[in-house]
């Protein structure tokens, strides 16, 4: 039964390690396909869609370096031009 527990406990461990996203010799892919525009950095990137699905806004998401792995920061900003 100790065994059982055990065992458990290991692969509940395992199956919670953060992997993705982790690999800091690669950038991040884009959230989605074809950003608009693309700013890379040292320990940043950032992908910017403008006029996100017509909806007035520009959506950025910005990849930054925390820790071992890549952090989403996700920023929406207006747009009066879109129409």
């Amino acid at each position: 039964m100790r065994s059982l527990f055990f065992i458990a406990a290991f692969f509940l461990f395992v199956s919670c390690e953060q992997t993705e996203n982790c690999d800091l010799n690669y950038y991040p892919s884009p959230p989605y396909s074809n950003p608009d525009d693309t700013l890379y950095g040292n320990n940043q990137v950032r992908y910017l869609y403008v006029c996100w699905n017509d909806s007035g806004y520009n959506k950025a998401f910005t990849y930054v370096v925390s820790g071992d792995c890549w952090e989403l920061i996700v920023d929406e900003d207006p747009n009066f031009n879109c129409t």
